[in-house]
């Protein structure tokens, strides 16, 4: 599962770094959900398991609003 994390969280930090940081947000707020609720998988990549967001997929997303238009990830 850490390898899982540490690839979601390349996934975060290449959304942020092209500008997507609404993506960014949103594949977040899906690990979130995996979480707490049975999500629909299908939304998550092939690989299918759930995967829950650590310290460093919230610092990313975060370090991504405030360098970016963070107006446009209100749904963050």
């Amino acid at each position: 599962e850490k390898i899982l994390v540490l690839i979601y969280n390349a996934v975060l930090t290449c959304y942020v770094n092209e500008g997507q940081v609404d993506e960014a947000c949103r594949l977040l707020q899906m690990m979130i959900q995996s979480k707490f609720t049975d999500v629909q998988m299908d939304d998550f990549f092939k690989d299918k398991r759930l995967v829950f967001p650590n310290a460093a997929s919230f610092s990313i997303v975060i370090d991504g609003l405030l360098t970016n238009d963070w107006t446009r990830a209100v749904s963050c």
